[in-house]
């Protein structure tokens, strides 16, 4: 499970990858969170539209990290 923690944390800021391979993609079909936000705030120069964009990474993060760190309790605990 932790394996799997940080697997997720990784793929949503996992920027470079994307950005050197595809750039967004065409038709801007490969980005992520963190792609986009990138674009939307040095591309464009949109930096509070980029800070919204990275900033919406953060409740969806959280709420992953707190349901697979109450079930890795849950399984020490038997």
């Amino acid at each position: 499970m932790v394996v799997v923690l940080f697997s997720v944390i990784q793929t949503f800021a996992d920027f470079q990858i994307v950005y050197v391979m595809t750039g967004g993609g065409p038709a801007n079909a490969t980005h992520l969170f963190a792609t986009y936000a990138y674009q939307l705030g040095v591309g464009t120069g949109l930096l509070s539209q980029g800070a919204a964009v990275s900033l919406a990474m953060f409740p969806i993060l959280f709420l992953v990290v707190i349901i697979q760190l109450l079930y890795i309790r849950r399984v020490e605990t038997r």
